[in-house]
């Protein structure tokens, strides 16, 4: 005879209302929650011991339609199996956390002291994670981002690194609109990500399959460092080296630029949350192959790097970076179109690098002393940039201003 799933009851503070107090906060939507308003029913998934379970908590019957007469009554919890002992223990734990069970009427009633316009209301507790990792993680997926990105992220989350549920019993009422659990399409059937598991991830599966658009500053510093490291030598190993790197570096966020197509490449970079960021790194691999093929040191032809250069404004059509690359990728920049772009209000908010091009560009034309204006202008509104500071003690020096160009 097959043992019946588990069920626990759970007692609650004498003032507890399961539909009020657990959606006080919006994470109650994020997976691998899910609450359905049609039955007044919490379902969570819970990495335990010997597997992942479901488990639908109600606060009075499933199908009753409005929670009216069921504060302070108790919950249940259904699981989607048999729970051990310590699963048990477990279980109720995650759950008292989640809904705070453990503070009593005592403590909301010091909140509606300090705060007497949520005294009729009754709220006062505000719903977590089971864990702080959890809610941290959530509140990162919330940042820069609107709404339906963060609930889509915590769904990919769960989906591509959560432990999926393997045995499933039909939780759901008929009254529900929860989706059937024993389907695939079901959105509770995986956990949320361990944390030993987020940290094995690599940067492109975060990037490219859970769809979390890293907003940090990661990959500005990865690509200056590589610059740094690499661009600063006239030696083809540092050069050979950088370009290598650049490519690891792009295919962390997702871009092969072996095996994906050059429309692929641009829907994934025009897409992304760091464009401009990925822009610049793609723009600074051409570069390095540029320089290589230059040396006999690339398999590139030039008319093959010109192709590449299709693919950046594709990738990035941002109108004043592209009017600064197409005078870059030229034979002959200018100067009707350089003097406007150099005065133009965009350039205060440019990238230091979209202005180290241009000034590069006046020097192409013999314009020093513009080339002078637009570095000293840059390097106003960017004074710690490295390589900003590099290339215009380099851009001196071949205008046999050696002695300015060691200020920088």
């Amino acid at each position: 005879m097959t043992a019946r799933p588990t069920r626990m009851t759970l007692s609650v503070p004498g003032d507890y209302l399961l539909a009020r107090d657990y959606c006080s906060y919006g994470y109650f939507l994020l997976a691998p929650n899910h609450w359905d308003p049609y039955t007044h029913t919490l379902y969570r998934v819970l990495d335990l011991e010997d597997s992942p379970a479901v488990l639908a908590v109600n606060q009075g019957p499933p199908f009753r339609t409005l929670p009216r007469g069921l504060r302070g009554k108790p919950l249940t919890a259904r699981a989607s199996r048999v729970l051990s002992r310590a699963e048990q223990a477990r279980a109720r734990a995650a759950l008292s956390r989640m809904l705070r069970l453990d503070e009593d009427r005592r403590t909301i009633a010091v909140f509606h002291r300090a705060d007497p316009r949520w005294k009729r209301s009754g709220r006062g507790r505000l719903m977590r994670s089971p864990t702080l990792f959890e809610d941290i993680l959530k509140t990162v997926t919330s940042c820069n981002v609107t709404w339906p990105g963060t609930v889509n992220m915590n769904r990919r989350l769960c989906e591509v690194l959560g432990r999926k549920v393997a045995q499933v019993s039909d939780l759901t009422s008929k009254v529900s609109r929860v989706s059937d659990l024993t389907s695939a399409s079901c959105p509770l059937r995986h956990t949320f990500p361990p944390p030993e598991k987020l940290a094995r991830a690599r940067a492109s599966t975060l990037r490219g399959r859970c769809r979390v658009g890293y907003r940090d500053r990661r990959m500005i510093e990865r690509i200056e460092e590589l610059v740094i490291a690499g661009a600063t030598h006239d030696d083809t190993e540092s050069w050979t080296a950088m370009e290598a790197q650049l490519r690891v570096a792009l295919e962390d966020y997702g871009i092969d630029l072996t095996a994906m197509t050059h429309a692929e490449i641009s829907d994934r970079i025009r897409s992304s949350s760091v464009t401009p960021q990925l822009a610049d790194a793609l723009e600074l691999w051409i570069g390095t192959c540029g320089f290589l093929s230059l040396n006999g040191n690339s398999g590139y032809t030039k008319e093959q790097m010109i192709r590449w250069t299709e693919v950046l404004y594709e990738a990035d059509p941002d109108p004043y970076r592209t009017s600064v690359r197409r005078q870059v990728y030229s034979d002959e920049p200018a100067l009707a179109v350089l003097t406007p772009l150099a005065h133009s209000p965009e350039f205060d908010t440019a990238m230091a690098r979209t202005l180290s091009w241009l000034a590069s560009c006046f020097l192409r034309v013999g314009d020093i002393p513009a080339m002078e204006d637009v570095f000293n202008r840059a390097l106003i509104l960017h004074p710690t940039d490295f390589m900003l500071n590099f290339y215009y003690a380099f851009h001196l020096e071949m205008t046999g201003q050696m002695e300015k160009g060691i200020r920088y």
